[in-house]
């Protein structure tokens, strides 16, 4: 992680597990000089479904973006070319309105905000996500790119924190990280973790 105000580190094995893997992390503060793999969780039970996605290799097979108000909304998701292909196109579109359809209850609504803080994930689960899949180099757009893209496609493009592995994870963050899209990830996650609760839930 050269250049990052933390350095990585791993951490002394323990004894601490839990048949889900969503336990809390060991009371504590992150210390502000090194990050810490966690070692209560069980990374190739947790994380082998992501282990595809680590080298950058793995991308979504239907990988588009919707540009609102744009004359040619829909891009590709690599290099934002227009999408022509109108069976493409209709075929978004459909999960477009699926997706709005889902939120519509609640659109609006301090509900909807609640559900959406809901989405926050645990720094433990980020930590051991980065370790395991060497992120500490990647820039913030690629972790959508090559992680979470293809991991929620087969899942209905569910939200990431709506996956099976990262439910257990989730919860109402506390904190919200403004980050600049070509920043690396492991600076995010550090300053994520530097001095906080082991157990923070960030959005």
């Amino acid at each position: 992680m050269a250049g990052a105000s933390l350095a990585a580190a791993e951490e002394e094995p323990t004894d601490a597990g839990d048949a889900d893997g969503a336990q809390l992390a060991p009371a504590g503060a992150h210390a502000t000089t090194k990050l810490i793999r966690p070692a209560h969780i069980d990374e190739a039970a947790l994380l082998g479904p992501f282990m595809r996605c680590a080298g950058k290799t793995e991308v979504a097979v239907h990988d588009y973006k919707y540009w609102k108000g744009d004359d040619q909304p829909w891009r590709h998701g690599l290099d934002d070319s227009p999408v022509t292909d109108q069976g493409v196109i209709a075929s978004e579109e459909q999960h477009k309105l699926a997706a709005e359809a889902q939120d519509q209850p609640t659109a609006g609504t301090p509900a909807h905000a609640v559900k959406l803080r809901g989405c926050g994930v645990r720094l433990d689960f980020l930590l051991a996500l980065t370790f395991a899949l060497e992120m500490w180099e990647w820039k913030t757009w690629e972790v959508v790119q090559y992680l979470v893209k293809p991991a929620t496609e087969g899942e209905g493009r569910c939200r990431f924190a709506e996956l099976a592995g990262v439910r257990g994870y989730a919860g109402a963050a506390t904190v919200f990280m403004s980050h600049c899209w070509g920043g690396r990830w492991g600076d995010l996650v550090a300053a994520a973790c530097a001095g906080a609760d082991v157990n923070r839930v960030v959005w």
